[in-house]
């Protein structure tokens, strides 16, 4: 079974997203780790560049402002990433957390962001 993790991410340094950290934590157990990274203008994807792994697949985005009402435009980068993922086993990795030792992820639950390709 091949594993994809995928997720988004604009203008990281900026918010405080720890997004260098949280890909770290779960390149050990991806084939690939695909990325939507938004317009950002803090460094954000050159940072993601300078982690060097042949598993990380940028795919460079723009946010559509117009969806920011009710999260859409999260959903929007989520399936940019998702679309390009192409591994059995695929989930969303939420930037703001990590894996932490092995025991699992801290502190969201895991299950709801599952999605598995026949």
């Amino acid at each position: 079974m091949r594993i994809a993790g995928f997720s988004f991410v604009r203008n990281g340094f900026d918010y405080g997203v720890p997004f260098i950290e949280s890909i770290q934590s779960v390149l050990p157990i991806c084939d690939e780790f695909v990325i939507a990274v938004g317009d950002s203008t803090d460094g954000t994807r050159e940072a993601i560049l300078a982690m060097g792994s042949d598993k990380i697949k940028i795919i460079d985005s723009t946010w559509d402002m117009s969806l920011r009402e009710g999260g859409k435009v999260f959903a929007q980068q989520t399936n940019i990433a998702l679309d390009i993922s192409k591994k059995n086993f695929s989930f969303r990795h939420n930037l703001l957390y990590y894996f932490e030792k092995w025991t699992g992820i801290r502190p969201f639950d895991f299950r709801n962001h599952i999605i598995i390709r026949p």
